[in-house]
């Protein structure tokens, strides 16, 4: 697990989630996807992680968890590395730690936005 997948994951029990199995998404940009399930109301809602791979990587020799710049928040599996609708991206740039906040807060309105 790396840097940021653990400081992520870290925190998943503060914000009411869990990690859950997920198949990875076949594609050069996505480096690892999770899918995680809420343990809050509404209970058993699913939204997924993808961890995204910098577009000008050498996608050829790169190993897993290299050249991770991002991590976009979905309700459905992600298509494409770019920023889609309600899709929220936090960039690993500097003060990432500082913005992680703001990733479980979308994460939060993706939980009430997409309940059934």
């Amino acid at each position: 697990m790396t840097t940021y997948q653990q400081a992520i994951a870290d925190r998943f029990d503060e914000f009411g989630w869990e990690l859950f199995p997920c198949d990875d998404v076949d594609a050069w940009w996505a480096d690892d996807t999770w899918r995680l399930r809420s343990v809050w109301v509404p209970r058993g809602r699913e939204v997924y992680l993808t961890f995204l791979v910098d577009p000008q990587a050498d996608i050829h020799h790169r190993k897993p968890g290299e050249s991770v710049w991002a991590v976009k928040a979905s309700a459905a599996r992600p298509t494409q590395w770019q920023q889609e609708g309600s899709e929220y991206v936090l960039d690993f740039g500097s003060g990432w730690k500082d913005r992680l906040p703001e990733l479980f807060s979308n994460l939060e309105r993706l939980r009430h936005e997409h309940a059934v």
